[in-house]
């Protein structure tokens, strides 16, 4: 994962997310995120996109966890509900019928 460019990086964290394992997030992000799980808004759809990009511009896991651990917590919930919107959609396209 080391040497992966951008695309590649996040496509490798996704199917490591379809298996269930989760590298860059904290176990309990996720409680946090359940207790308020809404939606994205337009506006947060488009900081996804810039916040992604900000992720994938380091290669490494250790550097993109810090990347992550260093955002505020509004912005970690952006990038936590796109990511598993990504997972959510990968494995729906590679099984239909769960649509």
């Amino acid at each position: 994962m080391f040497s992966m460019n951008r695309e590649e990086s996040i496509k490798r964290l996704v199917e490591l997310g379809k298996a269930g394992f989760y590298p860059l997030f904290d176990d309990s992000w996720f409680f946090e995120l359940a207790k308020n799980n809404t939606p994205l808004n337009a506006k947060q759809q488009e900081k996804a996109k810039s916040l992604i990009k900000r992720l994938g511009q380091h290669r490494s896991l250790e550097r993109q966890k810090t990347v992550l651990f260093s955002m505020p917590e509004e912005d970690r919930n952006i990038i936590m509900k796109t990511f598993l919107k990504l997972v959510e959609g990968s494995i729906l396209d590679e099984a239909p019928q769960l649509h």
